[in-house]
């Protein structure tokens, strides 16, 4: 009796460290974002720009708190990532996003109030802030 109470015990040790979740490894590189424009054949006023991301990707059990899309308008946009005059930086939680099923953002120049902007990728974990590079995006074709 105390063997099969031994058998059942070793074996239910065996399936809870196999099914047992574990933390993916996240990193910069297996994130991939994209971001789409307007078309050219799209007036002034309307464009956009859309930036898309593996929502499914953000969901999985990482060791990472938050993941934001970090957005600054650009005024001087002639200095391209060099610009000094800049508007207030905000974010948007793709974690948060995704969760509403949600895999994108559209970003107008209209909501923005400048003509160009910069954006990047922050990742907040145990081992501190990580960052893409930054990325350029001009509305003006």
């Amino acid at each position: 009796m105390k063997e099969i109470y031994f058998k059942l015990l070793f074996a239910f040790l065996v399936f809870n460290f196999s099914y047992s979740q574990t933390k993916t490894n996240f990193t910069l590189e297996s994130f991939k974002i994209n971001l789409i424009e307007s078309s050219t054949s799209t007036p002034y006023i309307d464009t956009f720009a859309n930036v898309k991301w593996d929502s499914d990707l953000v969901n999985k059990n990482t060791s990472l708190s938050k993941i934001y899309l970090e957005i600054v308008p650009i005024m001087d946009c002639f200095n391209n990532l060099d610009a000094k005059d800049l508007r207030k930086t905000f974010f948007v939680d793709l974690k948060t996003e995704s969760t509403k099923s949600i895999s994108n953002y559209m970003i107008t120049h209209k909501s923005l109030l400048s003509k160009c902007f910069k954006w990047r990728v922050r990742f907040v974990g145990k081992q501190g802030n990580q960052m893409t590079s930054w990325n350029y995006h001009l509305f003006i074709k």
